[in-house]
């Protein structure tokens, strides 16, 4: 049994990370609270974690392993206190489901308040949606699209930091982005397809040398990058229906015709 020191023990006695409220209040524990007090009395500089290694050590109420569905986020979410855990996504070294431990934050299980870091505000929020057309700057799956791979699941929208390793930084547009649920909660880190880079590269060697190029500035970026037709379309979609209605229409009618559009062969809608 490993011998914690009195800082790693509540008021009560108990371990931090094993309560389920605060102490002398009815507010629940949080998961990110949790993992700041484990990680900082069961790791060193340098570790590097599972996520099915912290999901067994931060138990729910019933002692079994933790099976929170944002379980990632909360991990993350701890940069917001000045930890620095890069995943996968910054260290091409870890595994999918692997985090490295290069910097401990702050003692948010003292109270999270007095470390807190402002979000974005409703107005910066509103503003990185508009400018990313409601899209997903790492997929490209917009806002209420169904999933390609996940018939029946829409995605929603939400704001993610363009590098996960520097959420301190400022919640300014410059820093911040459009990301899907799945894509801002990497749940896929745990649930590979079972795919090996020898069971994907045939399908990638077939494209064309333009869509190669494309899938590196994709990969190398970190996300997916929008043609001029992929910016009109989500402009197109977010019309009124009879607006929308209307481009439909003078589609048709164009290509019907054989003839490419202009201005001045599509009337006003005035």
């Amino acid at each position: 049994m490993i011998k914690y020191p009195v800082e790693a023990r509540a008021p009560n006695g108990q371990l931090w990370w094993e309560l389920l409220t605060w102490p002398d209040s009815k507010q629940r524990f949080g998961v990110e609270t949790k993992l700041a007090a484990w990680l900082t009395f069961n790791t060193q500089l340098g570790d590097v974690i599972t996520i099915r290694q912290l999901r067994d050590a931060i138990t729910g109420p019933n002692g079994v392993a933790n099976t929170d569905e944002h379980f990632n986020r909360r991990l993350r979410r701890l940069r917001d206190f000045d930890w620095v855990i890069p995943s996968h996504r910054e260290d091409s070294s870890l595994a999918g489901d692997e985090y490295r431990l290069e910097k401990f934050g702050y003692p948010i299980w003292l109270g999270k308040k007095q470390f807190s870091v402002p979000g974005p505000s409703a107005k910066v929020r509103r503003e990185v949606l508009d400018r990313d057309g409601n899209r997903c700057r790492i997929c490209g799956v917009g806002a209420g699209e169904e999933y390609p791979d996940q018939p029946g699941k829409r995605a929603r929208m939400t704001i993610g930091h363009f590098r996960a390793g520097s959420l301190k930084g400022p919640a300014i547009l410059d820093n911040l982005r459009a990301e899907c649920s799945l894509c801002n909660e990497p749940l896929r880190d745990e649930l590979s397809s079972g795919e090996t880079a020898n069971d994907i590269w045939p399908r990638i060697a077939r494209f064309r040398l333009a869509d190669k190029e494309s899938l590196l500035d994709w990969l190398e970026q970190g996300q997916r990058t929008r043609s001029d037709l992929d910016r009109e379309y989500d402009a197109v979609r977010v019309l009124p229906p009879g607006q929308r209605d209307e481009i439909v229409h003078r589609l048709r009618v164009v290509l019907r015709k054989g003839l490419f559009a202009n201005e001045r062969e599509i009337p006003s809608l005035n």
